[in-house]
């Protein structure tokens, strides 16, 4: 003989046809098949029970809600620090201190190619104009006339030198300062960003000061509210206890007047947990108040060193970038002077060559191989200044590390995917503070009651809610191992 359990379907509704089985004459109890435990996802206090023991419920109908209040402010915190998180991150992206540093370095880049180019045309100016003014001087040896018309050949090109010179100058200058605008605009749309981010910040601790007030005053109000409601039937017990003394043992309504302190004593004790429960609520919810403040205003802190940071970056990309216009306006003032000098220096050859003819030409042509050579020499070295700023410009900027805002933006998502983390977890908890009929049956148990304390089963020492299948039941009887193929 074993002990076997053999499924009777229908046996409380009407049957259905199967295929043929062999009948068993057995003895044993039938129970119902099959019981759901039901319990809250998450811990909290009870707001509503929509059932009641022996009940027929619904698939999908709501048996019981926790109050979601805190839930609800825990997933509208989860969702304010993923906003705040996608826009550091988007911020970062746009106006971060190694984008704006490396706008500089592109700057400079360009500045200093600008001013080689310019030094270039300057060089060959120069050559060709000593080489005019040599010519011109040879000229001068076969005549006054020939030397004249040198002087002013060499008079024309240090005008069209100088027009040339100050065209590149203004160029270079303009440059410059689009560079100073373009600092200046690019740190002030940063500083500008990073205020906002505080300024939200400092709104989301407001709210959330009020919000963890609003749920700490709640509290008190519970525990004030279970207290009075402990001192009253502490009342009752001493006004019922004085009847008990005055009744017993003689009167006949002593015994009425037992069960009546013995009710008002379970009163007064179910009142002392009540009080003891909310108490704790109220210590939970000072701590969460707590905490989520504290987090609010680490951000705001956080947010006042951003912008703190940002406004020092800005400062210090304009303040390069104003002294690279300083450099060039200097530059560009001495290769005026040098041109102005040089195109007097033509004026007083060709008044030369008109007053003393071929000996005012010799001397001419001596002092124009000298001014050239010394012109050539000065934009030689001026060529070779400007090319040692490009290649160090060009350095600076290859040796520029980059890798810096794609760390920062790899941080930013970091902080994006745990914030996202977060509200997912708070959704979840959120979707657990009810208790949902899973299939239709009836409800066997109910536990719990509006205003009580419950949660998962880890937490709870019984199920909140036990929902039976009223046409599945189970036999179980002792049967021989020969019809154990007819149990179905």
């Amino acid at each position: 003989m074993v002990l076997m359990i053999c499924a009777i379907v229908g046996f409380a509704a009407q049957q259905v046809a199967t295929a043929p089985v062999e009948a068993l004459d057995v003895a044993g109890n039938i129970e119902p098949a099959r019981q759901t435990f039901l319990d809250f996802g998450v811990t909290g206090v009870v707001q509503a029970v929509n059932v009641k023991a022996g009940q027929a419920v619904q698939a999908g109908a709501v048996l019981a809600q926790l109050d979601d209040a805190t839930l609800s402010a825990q997933v509208t915190q989860a969702r304010a620090a993923v906003d705040t998180a996608g826009l550091k991150m988007r911020q970062d992206a746009e106006t971060s201190p190694a984008a704006q540093a490396e706008a500089a370095a592109v700057t400079a880049v360009a500045t200093s190619r600008l001013e080689e180019a310019a030094a270039e045309a300057n060089l060959a100016d120069t050559a060709r104009l000593t080489e005019l003014g040599v010519e011109a001087a040879q000229l001068g040896l076969t005549g006054g006339q020939s030397a004249a018309a040198a002087a002013q050949v060499q008079l024309g090109a240090a005008q069209a030198n100088l027009v040339d010179i100050q065209r590149s100058a203004a160029a270079a200058v303009v440059a410059a300062q689009q560079a100073v605008d373009s600092a200046a605009a690019i740190g002030q749309g940063a500083v500008n960003a990073a205020e906002v981010q505080l300024a939200t910040a400092e709104r989301n601790l407001s709210d959330q000061q009020k919000v963890s007030q609003k749920m700490v005053t709640s509290s008190r109000a519970g525990v004030s509210s279970a207290q009075a409601t402990l001192k009253a039937d502490q009342a009752t017990l001493a006004t019922d206890t004085m009847t008990e003394s005055t009744a017993c043992p003689t009167d006949p309504a002593c015994s009425t007047a037992k069960e009546t302190v013995a009710a008002d004593k379970a009163a007064v004790a179910a009142d002392q947990a009540m009080v003891k429960t909310a108490q704790a609520k109220l210590t939970q919810d000072q701590a969460t108040a707590n905490q989520d403040v504290n987090q609010a205003a680490a951000t705001v802190a956080n947010d006042q060193a951003t912008l703190k940071n940002t406004q020092i970056a800005a400062a210090v990309a304009v303040k390069s970038a104003q002294t690279t216009l300083a450099q060039t306006q200097a530059a560009a003032r001495q290769a005026g002077d040098q041109a102005a000098a040089q195109l007097a220096a033509s004026q007083v050859s060709l008044q030369a060559a008109q007053g003393e003819g071929i000996g005012a030409a010799q001397n001419a042509l001596q002092q124009a191989q000298a001014k050239g050579q010394q012109s050539n020499d000065q934009g030689a070295a001026q060529l070779a200044a400007s090319r040692f700023a490009r290649a160090s410009a060009e350095q600076a900027l290859a040796s520029f590390p980059q890798d810096a805002l794609l760390l920062q933006l790899q941080q930013d998502q970091d902080q994006v995917n745990a914030a996202r983390s977060v509200l997912a977890v708070a959704q979840h908890n959120a979707s657990k503070g009810s208790i949902v009929a899973p299939v239709a049956g009836v409800v066997d148990h109910v536990n719990v009651v509006a205003g009580q304390s419950a949660g998962p089963p880890a937490v709870t020492t019984t199920h909140a809610i036990v929902l039976e299948t009223p046409d599945a039941f189970q036999l179980t009887a002792p049967v021989r191992d020969i019809v154990m193929p007819s149990c179905r």
